[in-house]
């Protein structure tokens, strides 16, 4: 957790956004706290082994993140890239509605 804390603080900070800046621990905290939700309730099964959640989804969504620096002006527009890059990560591995929903 605190990697992924010191990273987003360390970009926020290179975009000099103090607003940015306050919304690295918690972006990082969410970012976290869904991987471990995920992994707590959808677990490979024989139909859907391919629901295996690992630190590498985190490492893809602060990638995307940090090489979109244009898009991370604002608290609102960056929210809406991350939300936009944990619901790709995420939600495009899921089968089902059902599965969907327990990721909103």
């Amino acid at each position: 957790q605190q990697i992924y804390e010191n990273l987003s603080l360390s970009f926020f900070r290179l975009l000099d956004n103090n607003d940015l800046i306050r919304l690295a621990q918690p972006l990082a905290r969410c970012t976290i706290k869904q991987l471990t939700g995920l992994t707590s309730v959808l677990m490979p099964s024989h139909e859907k082994p391919h629901y295996l959640f690992s630190q590498h989804e985190l490492a893809k969504i602060f990638h995307a993140l940090f090489a979109n620096p244009d898009l991370c002006t604002e608290p609102l527009q960056t929210g809406q890239l991350w939300l936009f890059l944990c619901k790709s990560t995420f939600m495009g591995r899921l089968v089902n509605q059902d599965d969907c929903n327990m990721c909103l």
